[in-house]
């Protein structure tokens, strides 16, 4: 999926299914997963979860000095595939004992529990320390 400003649509013939107004799908609260059955999930830039209930997308839209990549996890994905989530849970951290090719350097790690097994994806942003460095999760309900 190609990268978008913020507020941008992203419309079925570019992969979401629907319109995504990304201000009005934009989640911070994730016990709407909880009890959801997994229905696929992939990823490697962006990753998308479908469940029974909707679907989330976990992206980075690039603004200009800065990047986030999901380091690893995007590969464990496929193993959730029929669970049940019980919990998704977002934990962040700045890494100041890191070798520094920027100013700022941010960790987001997202754990999906569900009835199948756990998933960590561990994403890395990094900046000069103006722009975002984090993920930005959607969730488009069915």
């Amino acid at each position: 999926m190609d990268r978008r400003r913020r507020g941008q649509r992203l419309t079925e013939g570019e992969g979401m299914g629907e319109v995504l107004n990304t201000c009005e799908h934009r989640i911070t609260d994730y016990s709407v997963l909880a009890g959801a059955t997994v229905l696929s999930a992939s990823g490697c830039d962006d990753v998308t979860i479908t469940t029974d209930r909707g679907t989330l997308h976990l992206q980075h839209e690039q603004d200009c000095c800065e990047s986030v990549e999901l380091i690893d996890g995007g590969d464990d994905l496929p193993g959730i595939v029929g669970g049940v989530i019980g919990e998704f849970r977002e934990v962040n951290c700045d890494d100041d004992g890191m070798d520094k090719f920027a100013d700022s350097f941010t960790w987001t790690l997202y754990t999906i529990t569900t009835t199948k097994g756990d998933v960590t994806l561990r994403w890395c942003g990094e900046s000069n320390g103006y722009y975002g460095e984090g993920v930005d999760v959607y969730w488009v309900p069915q």
